[in-house]
């Protein structure tokens, strides 16, 4: 597997963006990868970023 280093700025974009591309609206789309963050940062591995990009 690939690692990837980027900005926690960069990664609330990116999943703000897939959010609404697929159909996800504004309030949502801000909300969900703050809690996603939030997440990655408390080592809850398998809730956060990796389940949206992958």
């Amino acid at each position: 597997m690939e690692r990837l280093d980027f900005s926690l700025n960069s990664a609330r974009t990116m999943c703000e963006a897939c959010l609404c591309v697929n159909g996800c609206d504004g309030a949502n789309a801000q909300a969900i990868p703050y809690v996603m963050i939030v997440a990655e940062r408390h080592v809850f591995n398998s809730h956060g970023l990796f389940r949206l990009l992958g």
